[in-house]
């Protein structure tokens, strides 16, 4: 087999595995911060992180007021062959509204975080769009994360009495990265819909729909 055909077939397969942590990573954040948002643990957050992001993932999270983020990162490295010396650096991260009074029994059911993944290889037209396809691929579970996160946001605001729920929802989505471009409430629920830009892609889209359990729903 030529060289160079050699070289794309790694270059392909390490774009393929750095596409699939980052996805994993996309994950532990987005799983992190839920947890922090229910008024959870910061260890069993950074646990829940870790499990999910995979061995060597370093877990963040910070907080400012009433938002708390959590970063994840985890920096690969290519097997032993042409490309041993290759490496690549990933991360995501997610933020999410503390309420004070978590409504631990509410969840959110979606359709579908800021992302990096950047590393240094071969440059060939199959490279490119692989590339354009991690794009639309990482766009879609950012928008993702972003909509279950701000239909949270929007619900437990809701349930607090918060004057402008679909408000504390746009802040949420913009803090991760989304645009919300629809935002309706329906009883208790809150439902979203938010998009993020895909570069030469279509924007991926994202709906999330989050409210009470049933033995949650006021009496009227």
């Amino acid at each position: 087999m030529p060289p160079v055909v050699v070289v794309m077939v790694v270059v392909v397969s390490l774009t393929g595995a750095g596409l699939a942590s980052q996805l994993r990573l996309e994950s532990a954040a987005r799983g992190a911060v839920r947890e922090l948002a229910r008024g959870g643990e910061t260890a069993v957050a950074v646990e829940v992180a870790e499990r999910i992001g995979g061995e060597g993932t370093a877990v963040s999270v910070s907080s400012s007021g009433q938002w708390v983020r959590v970063e994840v990162t985890r920096t690969p490295h290519a097997p032993a062959g042409p490309m041993s010396t290759a490496s690549w650096s990933l991360s995501a991260d997610a933020e999410a509204r503390l309420e004070p009074q978590p409504a631990r029994g509410r969840d959110a059911m979606s359709t579908s975080g800021a992302s990096v993944l950047a590393w240094t290889g071969t440059t060939t037209t199959v490279v490119a769009a692989l590339a354009a396809l991690g794009g639309g691929v990482l766009a879609r579970a950012e928008a993702g994360t972003a909509a279950d996160l701000a239909s949270l946001a929007g619900a437990d605001a809701l349930a607090v009495a918060h004057p402008h729920p679909c408000r504390v929802a746009a802040e949420t989505a913009e803090r991760n990265g989304a645009t919300l471009t629809g935002c309706e409430q329906r009883e208790w629920d809150v439902l979203v819909r938010v998009e993020v830009n895909a570069g030469a892609l279509p924007s991926a889209v994202a709906e999330s729909r989050a409210g009470p359990g049933p033995s949650e729903v006021p009496e009227t």
